[in-house]
Formats: structure tokens, sequence, C-alpha cells
């Protein structure tokens, strides 16, 4: 007889039966456990997101994957034409003219070490 009140009742001593809690105790542990393989592709130059996603649905396949991934070069990125450059902070391609990123607002600036050396040697030899 207890153990149907405590099967059947809205709750357990105040408590919410184990039952109900335990999809969203599943749920939190899968977005924690999904965040391990994304952070390691991140630091291997990946999309995070697309790894959390990956590593919540399949953790131990991604886990490995992750370990196994290598990391990217430059070679793996888009290739810049002459044209355009790349904003320094979200790495949206803009014209040359451009001193503001259209995307991210953020001034660019331009670093021209050739040019500061060639003023500080005009001065020096002034």
């Amino acid at each position: 007889m207890h153990l149907e009140s405590i099967l059947y009742s809205d709750s357990f001593n105040g408590w919410r039966r184990p039952v109900e809690v335990l999809p969203s105790m599943i749920f939190a542990s899968l977005i924690l456990l999904g965040l391990i393989p994304a952070s390691i592709a991140r630091h291997k130059g990946h999309s995070m997101v697309r790894w959390w996603i990956y590593g919540m649905l399949l953790f131990p396949v991604a886990l490995i994957h992750a370990f196994l991934l290598r990391r990217m070069t430059q070679a793996d990125e888009k290739v810049i034409p002459d044209n355009k450059k790349q904003c320094m902070y979200c790495k949206e391609l803009l014209s040359m003219e451009d001193e503001t990123c259209p995307s991210c607002l953020l001034r660019q600036y331009a670093l021209d070490f050739d040019s500061r050396e060639h003023q500080h040697r005009d001065k020096a030899t002034q």
C-alpha cells in the first residue's frame, strides 16, 4: 500500500518523484557533456557551436573524433582576393577602402610596420 502511494501520488514528501526529474537531468548533463568535444575542437580552429551540437547528440563518438581532429592551418581557410581584406575581429571580407567593418562595426587598424620604420629612418637622417 505504501509503494502505491509513492508511485501514484503527485509529490513524494514535498519533492518531485525521481521519474519526473530524470529527463531534465539527462538533458542538462547532455548539454554540459557536449561542451567537452566542442572546446577541444575550438582549440583546434573549428566551430564550437557545430561541435557542441554534435557532442550533445553523440558524445562518445564526438569526443574521440575531437581528439583525432587535426588543427586547422592557414591553407584550410578561404583565399582572400587582392581587392579585399579580412576584418581583424569577425573575419568578414571588406573592400580595401573600408575603415570600419559593416558586420561587427569595429574600426580596422592598419599595421604597416615598414612605413613606420621608413618614417623613423627619415627623421634620423634629417
